[in-house]
């Protein structure tokens, strides 16, 4: 999926979020530098039978609709960092917000997310 050659500056950003006890919905923003491409995973403590969604958002727009978040997880295919993250709709140089929200109203025990960002800097020529 990605060119190796043209992958050779990633930078990682995190973020935790932590959905409380009693509430439905958390979010936080975070500032994502210019990239070429931009590709995220997250990884939640259990959840249970919850349905957590994780969106993006970037202005009050959505950026990725709100999806369960364990479709956001890492999986180990291709050779590239970023082959087992999905993308995200914006090329950074922007402050994002993830918003984690419950289907099914509050929740009742804490659930934390690690969202991973990897930010494909602009092109510069690998040399060893």
């Amino acid at each position: 999926m990605y060119n190796q050659k043209s992958a050779c500056k990633i930078k990682v950003k995190t973020l935790d979020l932590t959905l409380s006890p009693g509430n439905s919905e958390a979010n936080k923003e975070i500032h994502l530098d210019p990239g070429e491409e931009i590709a995220v995973a997250a990884k939640p403590t259990a959840i249970n039978n919850e349905v957590i969604n994780l969106g993006f958002y970037e202005g009050g727009q959505i950026v990725n609709d709100p999806i369960h978040v364990d479709f956001y997880r890492d999986r180990d295919i291709g050779n590239h960092p970023m082959d087992g993250f999905m993308p995200l709709n914006s090329l950074g140089n922007t402050t994002i917000e993830v918003r984690l929200s419950s289907v099914n109203g509050n929740v009742t025990a804490p659930i934390t997310v690690q969202v991973v960002f990897l930010i494909k800097q602009p092109f510069i020529e690998c040399r060893s």
